[in-house]
């Protein structure tokens, strides 16, 4: 924006300079005219036929001072339309710029207005997994506690189990004894009914 702007400042200093160069030339147009019509009848009398010449050198001076001024003409209104084109660039230009500030200000709002619902969510989602971190603690303690308690009952059951089976072990050998026993009392018995019976 800057270069633009030093561009349109310069072009408009060589605007005016052409300004008054034209105005100069114009101005001195003027006071040829007015020595050529001043001095066409002195001429006439003081050099009589060689008036023609010197009015001849008169117009050829006129045409090219003519000549210039059209020239510079054409160089203002060239620089005019260059400048004209240069604002309406630069109006342009300013009008991105307003466009651009109103868009960042925009996202600047927006952007503030997202980064509060984050850190409100980041609160929430901090405090919502602490929760959870203390309620998985807990329940690591609680079912640290509940294993402890249940080898604790496994291990009485155990000896509870074992001495059952020993006692178990102990019954059946006395059933076992008691059978071989009571067996020999059959024996016993029935030869003592056999001997009762060949006596009779």
């Amino acid at each position: 924006m800057n270069k633009r702007q030093e561009i349109i400042n310069l072009l408009t200093k060589r605007l005016e300079l052409e300004q008054k160069r034209f105005l100069g030339l114009i101005s001195e147009r003027r006071k040829l005219q007015k020595n050529l019509d001043m001095s066409e009848m002195e001429i006439k009398k003081e050099l009589g036929v060689g008036f023609e010449n010197q009015n001849e050198q008169f117009e050829k001076e006129n045409k090219s001072l003519q000549k210039e001024l059209e020239l510079s003409e054409e160089v203002m209104l060239r620089m005019r339309g260059e400048i004209d084109q240069l604002i309406k660039k630069n109006s342009t230009i300013q009008e991105n710029i307003k466009n651009l500030q109103q868009y960042h200000q925009q996202t600047t709002k927006e952007l503030k207005v997202s980064e509060k619902k984050y850190l409100k969510l980041k609160i929430f989602a901090e405090n919502k997994i602490n929760d959870a971190n203390d309620e998985i603690e807990r329940e690591t303690q609680s079912v640290a506690r509940e294993n402890k308690r249940l080898e604790q009952e496994l291990i009485i059951t155990q000896a509870k189990l074992k001495k059952t089976k020993n006692r178990n072990t102990s019954l059946q050998n006395k059933l076992e004894l008691k059978k071989k026993e009571n067996l020999k009392l059959v024996n016993l018995c029935e030869e003592l009914i056999s001997i009762r019976e060949q006596q009779n």
